[in-house]
């Protein structure tokens, strides 16, 4: 936010501006959504979902314009063409074995073409870039395999190499053995959240009584970070006045915001009384990552990959406001690039 200096919406568009222009400390100015084709409609709407870039001008009033194709009633939108002071890039594209739809606010989003060649013009002179793709099987997401430039002969192309994670979970690694005293009683329910801070997901054990005599008991067994737990050690004994009544139930939820989750008792009244309910968000993705790539010399890039929870990535410190979720999904980040010089 510290790049630009002032922003000023135009005109109206449904429930919005039509257009946007942002004046940037480097003398930039850029619009957004200044042209039909960049001011991208819902479907069957006149709201307007997104505001392209059209244009880019900058303190000489050299302009790069930029064009696009939509078609609204697919809820598809394309870049085509850029034009620069006499050059144009121009993006061809051919039909997906595997269209994608999504959707936002009940309008349809479409993807149905790949983007199959670029092709860069500079007065006489041209190079073009030819893309070639692979499909996994237990995705449609389509990966680039290949990069090639081209003028009147073509170049060794630049080669990727991908490996995909597999969906879903791996056979029974580690047992937890029943903790004697509790955890083992009936009545003890387990649920998974990070209480200490470190970016594991923790177990914990929390038995509701069903009376007044039980009251609420809680366990945690912090993680090791390698499918493995630390003992079972009962933090939080019975509580007195509320909670430990029949009819409530425990949750795991960051209340106070200091990103650590909190033991939450709830209780859902049948008479006059007013209750909420909390729900964990539990992610599993199926992604696939960058694992090589290979230009037309020969030349070997490689990247490595860590979770983001490796205590190497993220450590967080005391007090820290970072948003910890109850449990952390397969996010990976790069940790190491290694290249040869292809001999």
């Amino acid at each position: 936010y510290e790049s630009y200096k002032k922003i000023i919406s135009y005109g109206s568009a449904g429930n919005g501006p039509a257009y946007f222009k942002v004046w940037y400390k480097n003398g930039q100015i850029k619009e957004f959504g200044n042209t039909k084709d960049s001011r991208v409609e819902a479907q069957g709407r006149t709201d307007v979902l997104d505001w392209a870039i059209n244009k880019v001008e900058d303190r000489f009033g050299n302009a790069i314009n930029f064009n696009y194709s939509e078609n609204n009633a697919t809820g598809e939108h394309i870049p085509t063409l850029i034009e620069y002071t006499g050059s144009t890039i121009t993006f061809n594209y051919v039909p997906a074995k595997q269209p994608q739809n999504y959707f936002i606010g009940g309008s349809i989003l479409n993807n149905s073409k790949l983007l199959e060649s670029v092709s860069v013009k500079q007065g006489d002179k041209q190079n073009t870039y030819y893309l070639k793709y692979e499909f996994k099987n237990s995705t449609s997401t389509a990966l680039v395999s290949q990069i090639q430039r081209c003028t009147s002969k073509c170049m060794k192309p630049t080669t990727f190499k991908w490996t995909e994670s597999s969906t879903g979970f791996k056979p029974l690694k580690y047992n937890i053995p029943a903790a004697a005293g509790y955890l083992r009683d009936t009545g003890w329910q387990m649920q998974l959240a990070d209480v200490n801070g470190d970016g594991l997901a923790d177990a914990i054990g929390q038995f509701m009584g069903q009376s007044t005599a039980n009251g609420i008991r809680l366990a945690v067994m912090l993680s090791k970070g390698d499918g493995t737990f630390g003992p079972a050690a009962q933090t939080m004994p019975s509580a007195d006045g509320y909670i430990r009544d029949a009819g409530w139930a425990m949750q795991m939820a960051d209340i106070d915001g200091d990103g650590l989750a909190d033991s939450v008792g709830l209780f859902i009244g049948t008479d006059t009384d007013v209750g909420i309910r909390l729900a964990p968000i539990i992610a599993n993705y199926n992604h696939s990552h960058l694992e090589k790539i290979t230009n037309g010399l020969g030349h070997v890039t490689k990247l490595t990959y860590t979770p983001l929870t490796d205590k190497s990535i993220f450590k967080k410190s005391a007090g820290s406001q970072y948003p910890v979720k109850d449990t952390q999904p397969a996010v990976y980040v790069v940790s190491k690039v290694e290249q040869d010089n292809g001999i």
